[in-house]
């Protein structure tokens, strides 16, 4: 496992941090001048393999156990759990066999990574066990009840103690020796989990049901740690509702043993914006005195782009629409910005694009469960398929459905007769507008703003939801289209202007077909629209603006 690397996905290294010491731990041991490592010591054991399986929920803590036991001249491998697409057996198996002994990082989110039931896990760790004695080790973050077979693993509790005792009882399980705790060789390592960073500011609540999202996570992690010095910047970009704040939330709290400051700033507008980057300036210590907005933020800049008095940062810049507002405040330095945005313009900010997509149908399976424990996998999936895996959407609905006795089918008959309604809904602090208003804000900012591509929009509703070809809409006869669609066809700047800014906003996504020509493919363009997006367009239409497209 190599450390001084910036590169850093769920699997692979750690960041170098700050590293907490407990005021009671021994002194650090420096490794030794002849090169022996500190667990190679007269009477020590030898290096051993380990490797750390953790959900990716709990990453701080498999990164610090990972640091701490390569202190002790041990090697590590890190291995993110996903049984999704091999099952318990083979998933465990597959960890036993990499010949290491196998350290399992325990948590509820550890047994809620798929939809398997505690009998399932249950016949899986007895399994592994038996086939592999003493490879399986464990420790356990949590003291809510788990599958009864944790048993076998002989766990140790984690949960509400210190560096040092961690540490010790870490060693303890894994029978290493205890007497060098707190070994150092003078690599900074990440920051106990823990222990918050040294400013943490005003990040949103962590979403315990956040679920899945582990690819956009680690693309996420990748274009910021492969970014070349002073430009780790990234847009996660997407649909209202799609979940990139949730996003940008976890990853402030799953990485956050890894910065020494993270800040968050709405960003919705620039008089808030300001005022947030300028309150960072007395978090830094710097002199806040009778300067103006403009001289703090000023300052925020210059300190951290010296990395003067903190030197690893991160800034989320929440909802930023309007590139404007912000290009001119962005920071540079060691430190990394995340943006969430629906505007694509952010391509030609000088920032890297991270794509957030609607959940895919097992992480929406998933998530639908935990939100509505009564709904079985096949009541999830229902759910999941009417709604095309729309995050804000699921949530909303399967809240809603946890606490009544309706049937899937009849909430969904429901929910199509009441769309505008808050009342076939239930908002959650983690998405406090109902998805069909939050939707509706974006719509009337089309509206207001781009009559082109409303009129466009509103063409593209009157075709069944899913793909609509772009070809058969240019190709109308001019005579079988309303007045005043007939302009926007017939000029070929104006409907690309209006689709851009579709596509800008994240109303619609473009595909292109895969398929030969003679199969009508050929890179025929399609305009995806939402089941929710098209639904919200129809149902605001007036008689008048409908009679003339239909």
């Amino acid at each position: 496992m190599t450390t001084g690397s910036r590169q850093d996905r769920d699997e692979a290294a750690p960041h170098q941090g700050h590293q907490h010491q407990h005021p009671h731990q021994h002194q650090p041991v420096q490794a030794q001048a002849d090169g022996q490592s500190p667990a190679q010591g007269p009477g020590q054991l030898p290096p051993q393999r380990f490797v750390i399986s953790f959900a990716g929920f709990n990453r701080p803590w498999a990164v610090w156990i990972a640091h701490r036991l390569e202190e002790h001249g041990h090697r590590v491998a890190l291995q993110r759990w996903d049984p999704q697409s091999t099952g318990l057996v083979p998933a465990l198996d597959d960890l036993a066999r990499s010949g290491s002994r196998v350290l399992l990082v325990l948590s509820e989110r550890y047994f809620s990574a798929g939809t398997h039931t505690d009998e399932e896990w249950n016949t899986a760790l007895r399994t592994v066990t038996d086939d592999h004695p003493d490879r399986f080790a464990a420790v356990c973050l949590t003291d809510a009840p788990l599958p009864s077979a944790v048993a076998v693993l002989e766990k140790t509790d984690l949960w509400g103690l210190d560096a040092y005792e961690a540490e010790y009882r870490v060693l303890r399980r894994l029978e290493l020796p205890t007497d060098r705790i707190g070994t150092e060789t003078g690599r900074r390592g990440p920051r106990f989990p823990n222990d918050p960073p040294e400013i943490w500011g005003r990040v949103p609540r962590r979403n315990p049901r956040f679920t899945g999202r582990n690819d956009v996570i680690g693309t996420l992690r990748a274009a910021l740690t492969e970014a070349p010095p002073g430009a780790s910047t990234v847009t996660l970009l997407g649909l209202s509702g799609v979940g990139k704040t949730q996003l940008a939330t976890e990853y402030a709290y799953r990485f956050a043993s890894e910065y020494d400051v993270v800040w968050w700033v709405p960003a919705e507008d620039r008089p808030t914006l300001r005022e947030r980057l300028a309150d960072l300036a007395p978090a830094l210590g710097l002199p806040r005195g009778a300067g103006s907005y403009g001289e703090q933020i000023r300052a925020v800049l210059e300190a951290l782009r010296r990395g003067n008095p903190y030197h690893r940062w991160l800034l989320v810049f929440d909802g930023c629409d309007n590139p404007d507002d912000l290009t001119d405040l962005l920071p540079s330095g060691a430190g990394d910005v995340i943006i969430t945005s629906r505007n694509r313009e952010w391509a030609a900010r000088h920032t890297s694009l991270v794509e957030v997509p609607l959940y895919a149908r097992p992480e929406s399976v998933t998530f639908i469960r935990r939100r509505a424990l009564r709904l079985t996998a096949e009541e999830a999936d229902q759910l999941a398929e009417a709604l095309e895996d729309y995050p804000l959407a699921l949530d909303q609905t399967a809240g809603w459905l946890a606490d009544s006795p309706l049937t899937v089918g009849d909430y969904l008959a429901l929910l199509q007769s009441r769309l505008d309604s808050r009342d076939a809904v239930t908002v959650s602090d983690d998405y406090p507008l109902p998805f069909p208003t939050a939707l509706a804000i974006l719509l009337n900012n089309v509206r207001e703003n781009f009559p082109d591509a409303l009129a466009l929009l509103r063409l593209f509703v009157f075709f069944a939801p899913g793909p609509v070809p772009l070809r058969l809409l240019s190709e109308f006869p001019v005579d079988d289209v309303p007045e005043q669609l007939a302009g926007l066809i017939n000029d070929r700047i104006r409907w690309n202007a209006a689709l851009n800014k579709l596509v800008q906003f994240s109303v619609v996504r473009l595909e292109y077909s895969d398929l030969p020509v003679e199969e009508g493919g050929g890179g025929l363009e399609t305009v995806q629209l939402h089941r929710m997006v098209h639904g919200i367009v129809r149902a605001n239409l007036s008689r008048d603006e409908a009679e003339p497209l239909a």
